[in-house]
């Protein structure tokens, strides 16, 4: 039973990741190539998608009947996100003036997700969680440049969305092989469980 509700957790979960990765991956790529594109018509854009990542935890919730147990807040989560997506949605034009802020907090947040499975893998042992350590800590300190709004961020052209971009794509990486470590490292365990009982 255990099993069966940790991997409900870490689908719902990872769920939500995926799709705000996923949503910023989508955003900073048409601000980057699309001519013409304006701030407020993106954040229209990114707030209706993340509502519609809201409707799909609140489906998910239903269809693996996760309200048969008693940790599982899929549908809150679910709600939360489409209440957040649709008032994004309808009050674009205030988000625009503090999109650099915006952005920074959004990047904050992606760092301490990175800074968390860098953990995971240094106790899983893989070799890659100093790079995904040292890269986290770089997306933090980034990302509060840009919410301090310092002069250094402005040396590159379009920073914050070219920084939102980079972690965004780098955390989607990240959470495909933490994935695959956590699949191997328990699969070794099993292996070994399995040769202690024969011996």
């Amino acid at each position: 039973i255990e099993d069966v509700v940790m991997k409900k957790n870490i689908n719902s979960f990872t769920l939500t990741i995926i799709g705000l990765n996923v949503l910023s991956v989508i955003s900073c790529f048409c601000l980057l190539c699309i001519e013409n594109l304006n701030v407020e018509t993106i954040c229209r854009i990114f707030f209706l998608l993340f509502a519609v990542v809201g409707l799909l935890l609140i489906f998910y919730f239903f269809y693996k009947k996760q309200y048969l147990e008693w940790n599982q807040y899929g549908f809150s989560i679910g709600v939360l996100i489409l209440i957040l997506g649709c008032i994004g949605f309808i009050k674009s034009e205030i988000l625009c003036d503090i999109f650099n802020l915006f952005i920074g907090f959004l990047v904050l947040l992606i760092g301490i997700f990175s800074l968390q499975w860098a953990i995971q893998l240094k106790f899983l042992r893989s070799v890659f969680y100093f790079v995904q350590f040292l890269f986290a800590c770089i997306m933090i300190v980034c990302s509060i440049l840009v919410i301090l709004d310092m002069d250094l961020v402005y040396f590159i052209d379009q920073f914050p969305v070219w920084l939102l971009l980079i972690s965004s794509l780098f955390n989607l990486l990240s959470l495909t092989w933490l994935s695959i470590t956590i699949f191997r490292f328990k699969k070794k365990k099993d292996n070994e469980k399995k040769e202690g009982e024969e011996d």
